[in-house]
């Protein structure tokens, strides 16, 4: 039974990652016209709506989190008689309702997986925990990375591990780099933020400026414009470098790419950072951006994150 390992589709850990622990993906819909897509972190179907639905700069799209009615019964249905203990990773609270309503999800269990339990046969009560994990991107790619290393140690309490999994998640710095900031530009209008105005967007599209975005303790904003590309991928690598000679609180590097992960190992900056990295015992890891993600920032998009 032991602790089971619960993220949402927003989390960009690797595919290799979960399938290899176990970890169990709450997924999240997204509507565009009379289709829905159902994100269940699958990299090959990923980089399929990146190339025939977002290449086009198609922005119809809306995404919805599981209601607490839809989350308590998947919760019953497939880890009330699989786990005695669940912990859920959730992107950060200030940027979704996943995390409130999983928690209220949570609550109604209280009496309703005794219940089932008991009906099964299986001794001892059902525990579950949300841990906010105050990131998005790669940033909850670090968190939910913890979790499965906690998991082994079954002696430690589920409340211990969510207290423990939220200090790392206050530690966390996530770096996004959009290819095409229209998108960017376009969702932050949607939410009423003003990180890319009008003009800003016009002058980035002019003269090829890429903002960088840097996330953490679930506050974001704009830290550079480099022109190009490139440059903007040379200061989120010179970022980590930093930390990376400063100290991480997790030797672990996570990133995640809004497309073919094979393009961006390709690049000389992210060929050299990699090197740089691993010469001093860290761990990488680069997914394909969950398309929750990339509806928002584009394809082509890059996020990069570290613990410090």
């Amino acid at each position: 039974m032991g602790v089971g390992i619960v993220v949402d589709s927003v989390c960009d850990l690797p595919r290799a990652i979960i399938d290899r622990f176990g970890i169990e993906i709450l997924p999240v819909a997204l509507h565009f016209g009379d289709n829905v897509f159902e994100d269940m972190r699958d990299p090959e179907a990923a980089q399929a709506f990146y190339r025939d639905y977002l290449s086009e700069r198609n922005i119809d799209f809306r995404t919805r989190a599981l209601d607490v009615e839809t989350m308590t019964q998947l919760f019953l249905d497939r880890f009330v008689l699989k786990y005695s203990k669940v912990l859920v990773i959730a992107c950060a609270s200030s940027r979704s309702r996943l995390f409130k309503n999983a928690t209220q999800a949570s609550y109604a269990l209280l009496k309703l997986q005794r219940h089932r339990r008991q009906a099964a046969g299986l001794p001892g009560s059902f525990a579950l925990r949300i841990v906010d994990s105050k990131s998005l991107y790669a940033g909850e790619a670090i968190v939910a990375h913890e979790a499965v290393r906690m998991a082994d140690d079954e002696s430690q309490g589920l409340e211990h591990m969510r207290q423990s999994l939220e200090e790392l998640g206050d530690k966390v710095v996530t770096y996004l780099v959009p290819d095409d900031p229209f998108y960017l530009r376009f969702r932050a209008r949607e939410k009423g933020e003003r990180s890319i105005g009008a003009v800003g967007y016009q002058v980035a599209r002019m003269f090829d400026l890429k903002p960088v975005v840097r996330f953490t303790q679930g506050r974001s904003g704009v830290v550079s414009r480099p022109q190009g590309f490139e440059s903007a991928l040379g200061f989120v690598f010179d970022a980590a470098r930093d930390a990376i000679s400063y100290g991480l609180a997790k030797p672990l590097i996570a990133m995640s790419y809004a497309g073919d992960p094979a393009r961006m190992r390709e690049r000389d900056t992210y060929k050299s950072f990699a090197a740089f990295a691993e010469s001093q015992g860290v761990e990488l890891t680069l997914a394909v951006m969950s398309v929750t993600s990339g509806i928002n920032v584009g394809p082509g998009a890059f996020s990069l994150a570290f613990a410090k």
